[in-house]
């Protein structure tokens, strides 16, 4: 696998099913790998989105470029005008790619390589215009004005039609097209634009039109052409802050995935995960050997002089005579390389293995990370579904009570039912309408923070899709077999990212120890001097240059430093000891929420049960109450409170269920066993090292 195939996978997913479709985990599963497998070749789904950008422009541009297959400027215009309404009418989601702004792919900017692919295009619709206007087929306008005005007039009227706003179908669009295509070339064209065009149909017709009839038909299609013009450059501005409308359906595996793909969080965490790697690499650097050059040049302005006893020069000189001596010639030059190579080095030795448990730390946080994601995703979707059918409860019940006091008020007109009947009814409507305010706000509030977790720009067009509810049994994942406790102790990640934390501290503490132990490396040096007077030559001749060279062996043995190593290893054998206090505590707090979380999943569960039953008596409570009014001997009243205890029960299996399937997905995290992180696409932290 490389990758053009996930490339191709992800342009097959947005076309079938668009942008929304395109994740990371999806692309694993399909092309039967792993998600890690992925990021060795795209970083993110955002780079992998701009390389479908790319891809968008890439297919535009084949169509456009066949154009310059024609023979005159009109032939050229029209075939490019043609096969840009070919690709906006066959690739209507490509066609919709041109036009996605960078920040709604989740990138800042576009890269240079989809800009230029922009650029290109624009370039080519410019040089078609300026051909035309160079032919004298349009007024002496500036090409660029004359392209930004049709291309919004293109655009837009496409736009339309793609998003379905336009009833009918792809050659009623055409015909209506050229209509308004002809009306916007009226105030640019020139007289002879029409016998160019003639002229132009007549030489295309043959090709393309048949024997009869083709000549009318193309040259209405030329005179479309001209404002298929500039959509290149324009198209990020254009659709800044668009918004695909519609809404987005989901089911709670999909907005999961989805999570994981578009957490800022954990998208935080991967970042300081490569951060790790890096700095796992700079930390071999410290055993690799040392190469290092240097070199300098030194002008003499005046050479230094010193002052030597005469003696040395004459030994019958008076004592106390000196005579001064220039060292040092106009010019001098200085090279050298050296070359150290550790052979013993603790302190690199030990770093590299706290190096190794750093990174297996920025690992375990990025799998943390991806199970609370997870796990507040799923609560999130239970709270949104269990807001969701209490307002849908509530509006049956206020529906059903109108109903039955609009029937009271006409039986107390007919003398049949009594004012104090009506007053009860109205009072329960007027207690219920506020109740039904607080459900819709509540669910409201529960989409946009489920929004937010998503990192979607409008989450009020979010949806869980139908057949998503409390009660489908695979509304949450399974846990683990086996005793729940040893698997928490096992794999929950704050106890593992508290004992891998404590490794480290012991990596840290041994660290300092190791101070105390000599360095030795071995090294060379090769050295060249030259010194020259007069004008420079570098590095002179022969006869004034010099070389060296050296190699040897060097131990480092600090002796005294003030008492602050021993300080050090202190400090660090006490945030170990810290640590360590915290992990104890942290496996007891686990084994407490882990009995208090199964405790309360059996309880849900058995309320679950209980309320299922009561929900069948209600109902049965009701199906009385309705037979009885049926047969006259019943009132409406009992009927109306039949129904409100139905509705209530009704909610309260759905809060039942929404609690264990709460406590379920929150059991799942305080054991450490959160699908699908931990499942097949889940985050190795061996992978990562």
């Amino acid at each position: 696998m490389d990758r053009s195939d996930i490339l191709t996978r992800a342009c097959e997913l947005y076309l079938e099913n668009g942008v929304e479709a395109v994740s990371m985990r999806r692309l694993a599963r399909d092309l039967g790998v792993t998600a890690p497998a992925l990021y060795r070749h795209y970083r993110s789904r955002e780079e992998m989105l701009l390389d479908v950008v790319a891809e968008a422009y890439r297919r535009l541009s084949e169509r456009l470029y066949g154009a310059l297959s024609g023979r005159t400027p009109a032939e050229r215009l029209f075939l490019a005008g043609q096969a840009y309404l070919d690709f906006a009418l066959d690739q209507p989601k490509y066609y919709e790619m041109l036009y996605t702004p960078a920040h709604t792919l989740g990138a800042e900017e576009f890269p240079e390589q989809v800009t230029e692919q922009v650029a290109s295009v624009g370039r080519f619709f410019n040089d078609r215009v300026r051909e035309c206007i160079d032919a004298g087929l349009f007024q002496p306008l500036d090409p660029a004005d004359v392209s930004g005005t049709l291309w919004a007039h293109a655009h837009g009227l496409i736009s339309i039609y793609l998003r379905g706003c336009l009833d009918m179908d792809a050659e009623e669009f055409r015909r209506h097209y050229r209509a308004s295509s002809r009306r916007a070339i009226t105030g640019m064209a020139t007289p002879a634009y029409e016998v160019e065009m003639d002229r132009a149909v007549e030489d295309l017709s043959r090709v393309e039109a048949g024997p009869s009839g083709g000549k009318g038909r193309l040259r209405a299609r030329v005179s479309s052409a001209l404002t298929w013009l500039l959509m290149g450059w324009g198209a990020p501005v254009a659709a800044e802050g668009a918004s695909p409308g519609g809404e987005l359906l989901l089911d709670i595996d999909e907005a999961v995935e989805l999570a994981l793909e578009r957490s800022r969080e954990l998208e935080e965490a991967r970042l300081l995960l490569t951060e790790a790697e890096e700095q796992s690499a700079e930390a071999w650097g410290e055993v690799w050997p040392r190469v290092d050059f240097s070199a300098s040049y030194v002008r003499n302005i005046s050479p230094p002089v010193s002052f030597v006893p005469a003696r040395i020069f004459n030994p019958a000189a008076p004592p106390g005579e000196f005579i001064s001596l220039e060292f040092g010639a106009d010019n001098s030059w200085q090279s050298a390389l050296t070359v150290r190579q550790p052979l013993f080095d603790p302190r690199a030795l030990v770093g590299l293995g706290a190096a190794g448990e750093f990174l297996q730390l920025r690992a375990e946080m990025v799998r943390g990370q991806s199970q609370q994601v997870v796990t507040r995703v799923r609560l999130l979707c239970y709270d949104l579904l269990l807001r969701g059918e209490e307002v849908r409860l509530t509006e049956r019940s206020l529906d059903r009570l109108r109903q039955a006091l609009e029937q009271t008020r006409g039986r107390a007109r007919a003398g049949l039912a009594s004012d104090y009947d009506v007053l009860r009814l109205e009072v329960e409507l007027a207690n219920l309408q506020p109740r039904l305010l607080e459900a819709r706000n509540a669910r409201a509030s529960a989409r946009r923070r489920l929004g937010l977790e998503l990192a979607l720009d409008d989450p009020g067009r979010l949806r869980l899709s139908e057949g998503t509810s409390l009660t489908t049994a695979e509304s949450a994942p399974d846990l683990p077999d086996g005793d729940l406790l040893q698997t928490a102790l096992a794999h929950r990640s704050d106890v593992r990212q508290l004992e891998q934390t404590a490794e480290l501290g012991r990596r840290q503490v041994r660290l300092e120890q190791v101070e105390y132990l000599p360095k030795i490396s071995l090294f060379a040096t090769w050295d060249v001097q030259a010194q020259q007077d007069g004008r420079p030559d570098f590095f002179g001749s022969s006869r004034t240059r010099a070389t060296s060279k050296m190699a040897g062996l060097s131990v480092e043995l600090p002796l005294f430093s003030g008492l602050q190593r021993d300080a050090r290893i202190d400090q660090r054998q006490a945030a170990l000891r810290q640590v360590q206090v915290r992990a104890r505590m942290a496996r007891d707090q686990a084994a407490v929420q882990v009995r208090d979380l199964e405790e309360a999943l059996a309880e849900a569960a058995r309320r679950e049960e209980g309320q299922r039953l009561a929900v069948a008596q209600a109902r049965r409570g009701w199906e009385i109450a309705s037979a009885r009014f049926r047969e006259g001997v019943g009132s409406r009243l009992e009927v109306t409170d039949a129904e409100v205890a139905l509705r209530q029960s009704e909610f309260n299996m759905a809060r039942a269920a929404h609690d264990r399937l709460a406590s379920r997905a929150q059991l799942g995290l305080a054991v450490g066993r959160v699908p699908p992180v931990d499942g097949e696409a889940a985050i190795d932290p061996e992978e990562t090292e």
